[in-house]
């Protein structure tokens, strides 16, 4: 079994941690477009404002599901 040293350990952390942010970032951006549309749009638009309010909630659990990972 091949065994990392702490420094090798440590840039896989540091590269974990960024790609969690990065992602998390891209979904809260997705989050904000959806609602705007959302908004733009209202509900009274029957299909395409339940899409846009359905991706706007999943973006956001989504983005709320990684950041409890960030430190």
């Amino acid at each position: 079994m091949i065994q990392m040293t702490n420094k090798e350990k440590a840039a896989r952390w540091d590269a974990l941690q960024a790609a969690i942010r990065y992602t998390a970032k891209a979904y809260r951006t997705r989050q904000i477009e959806c609602q705007k549309n959302y908004k733009a749009y209202g509900a009274d638009t029957g299909v395409l404002g339940a899409y846009n309010k359905g991706m706007a909630d999943a973006f956001g659990q989504a983005a709320d599901t990684l950041e409890r990972w960030e430190v």
